[in-house]
């Protein structure tokens, strides 16, 4: 290669490798806000799914508090109820044993008339 051809190539390869550089650097900001805005949608998909598993552990908290409150005021209800049939079995031991009237108060009484 000659002095002249070497002089008119140093300012091609310069102007060519600035325009190439140019380009690829377009090119890696394209690609870069491309990762960027698929890792935010991916992420603002995670916080939406993390909302919504929040929601669903408050639902089930609210779920499990009112079944247990339940279950409590079923078993409350059951103890009343045993207590209830509790005094009117020995209400009705008592009247059973005071209403039976013995023989001789019947003798008496039909004396008497």
């Amino acid at each position: 290669m000659t002095p002249d051809v070497l002089a008119l190539l140093i300012p091609i390869i310069a102007i060519g490798g600035g325009i190439g550089a140019g380009i690829v650097n377009k090119i890696l900001k394209y690609n870069l806000r491309k990762l960027e805005l698929e890792a935010m949608a991916r992420s603002s998909g995670n916080d939406d799914l993390v909302r919504q598993i929040q929601g669903l552990r408050t639902e089930l908290a609210h779920l499990r508090d009112t079944a247990t409150s339940y279950d409590l005021t079923i078993d409350e209800q059951l103890q009343k109820l045993d207590r209830r049939v509790e005094f009117l079995e020995t209400k009705q031991q008592r009247t059973t044993t005071s209403t039976q009237v013995k023989p001789e108060i019947v003798q008496q009484i039909g004396r008497s008339e």
